[in-house]
């Protein structure tokens, strides 16, 4: 099948090397069977050739409204802002230029402003099936480790700490590699079927790994945007909607029905299913939050709190982060970060589904929807890969053009345009 031969200029070209260039450090955080310093170097040297290449290109708001446009400014300045405070707190030790928590994570909401058209969309879709192999690959070669720690966890067998959660993170990673293809999994009716099943494959794994090990946020991650992908498939959301409550409540039957099962099957999973490991860290955090301040305008990029849980050992208490994303905002901006933050979200969330045309931006607004919802019990602000992403759906709900684009110029754009058929004005 063929298309017309569409136009793309430079700019479309440099989209794509820098988001070529961002894949390659997403990748390169998750990769753990290569020597460290070799992962580090690609890294730094990606960075640099991404700090480069940003200021090239034009960022430009072309949303349609006003008000919000006015917001997400405010948000970007009082990014900045919040980027410059705190330094007196920056120690080499725990922040450095290959970290994913450096200061540069500040300037990924300016990915709104690349503006997603044919080409772009072309590339984000060849990046996701990247993704989806590397997922498979990374998920096969680390069944061991995934398994190690399953069974250290049930036996409490170490100790150390800190190897116990980098088994954890590697467990957790196959969902945070697939996360971006997502968007083309909810919205799957644009997908080919050869495509579909590649993700299908990639979800089962990452699926595979975080209930083996237990990682609840995760779990619930990814059964939303499955949620998410069943509502998306017709144009009637209201019946997806009865139709996708009416599974849940038949899983969680079957599920409770055949609990002790279960319990042989998934122990870590069981044993974890009730337990809170939350509460502890927002009441810890809000206990030395305390003052007006700290609530209005947080304490800079480098900023910490005190939470006795980690205050053990070498370990001061002192934390640059926390479990909770939201919590993680309110530390380095407060409300006046916060408060804009999920505004744009979730105005985003309500162009996406109620004035587009075709399943490609509804699917933009599920994945920001569930990101928002992840971002209460889980940490989101990072560099890498499906956080760009969702900066990038931002700017695609709000996009006009886009929204108004048919299912089946978005079917052909995604599946059958090859790169020989695009030329440079």
């Amino acid at each position: 099948m063929t298309t017309n031969i569409i136009p793309i200029n430079k700019f479309d070209i440099l989209f794509k090397k820098i988001m070529y260039t961002v894949l390659t450090i997403s990748i390169c955080k998750y990769i753990n069977f290569i020597p460290t310093f070799v992962d580090n170097l690609i890294i730094l040297l990606a960075t640099l050739y991404l700090i480069y290449l940003l200021p090239q290109f034009p960022f430009k708001l072309t949303w349609d409204k006003a008000p919000l446009r006015i917001v997400f400014v405010f948000f970007v300045i009082w990014n900045l802002v919040t980027m410059l405070r705190g330094f007196s707190n920056f120690t080499f030790n725990k922040f450095t230029l290959i970290n994913e928590q450096l200061f540069y994570i500040w300037i990924l909401p300016l990915f709104a402003c690349l503006k997603l058209n044919k080409y772009r969309i072309h590339i984000l879709f060849r990046i996701c099936i990247i993704l989806c192999y590397f997922s498979i690959l990374y998920t096969i070669i680390n069944i061991p480790n995934i398994l190690t720690y399953k069974n250290l966890y049930l036996i409490n067998e170490t100790d150390d700490t800190q190897f116990i959660q980098d088994l954890q993170s590697i467990a957790q990673n196959p969902t945070f590699i697939i996360l971006p293809i997502t968007i083309f999994f909810i919205a799957n009716r644009l997908i080919s079927k050869r495509y579909i099943n590649l993700m299908n494959i990639s979800l089962i794994l990452a699926f595979f790994s975080v209930v083996i090990c237990a990682r609840r946020t995760t779990i619930f991650y990814i059964i939303s945007l499955v949620c998410f992908s069943i509502i998306n498939k017709r144009r009637n959301l209201t019946k997806s909607v009865y139709a996708t409550t009416f599974i849940i409540i038949v899983v969680s039957t079957i599920i409770y029905i055949f609990s002790d099962s279960l319990l042989q099957f998934f122990p870590i999973l069981a044993e974890r299913a009730v337990e809170d490991s939350r509460s502890g860290v927002i009441n810890n955090f809000y206990a030395d939050f305390t003052s007006i301040q700290d609530w209005l305008i947080g304490r800079g990029s480098f900023g910490t709190y005190y939470d006795p849980i980690f205050d053990y050992g070498s370990n001061n208490g002192q934390r640059y982060l926390s479990e909770c994303g939201y919590l993680t905002i309110l530390l380095r901006g407060g409300l006046l970060l916060l408060i804009p933050y999920y505004l744009i979200g979730l105005s985003a969330i309500k162009y996406g589904i109620t004035k587009s045309n075709n399943f490609l931006v509804r699917a933009m607004a599920f994945y920001i929807l569930a990101f928002l919802l992840f971002t209460i019990v889980g940490v989101n602000w990072t560099f890498k890969l499906h956080y760009i992403i969702y900066w990038l759906c931002i700017g695609g709900c709000f996009n006009r053009d886009l929204r108004n684009m048919s299912n089946i110029s978005l079917y052909k754009i995604i599946n059958y345009v090859s790169f020989q058929n695009w030329r440079i004005d």
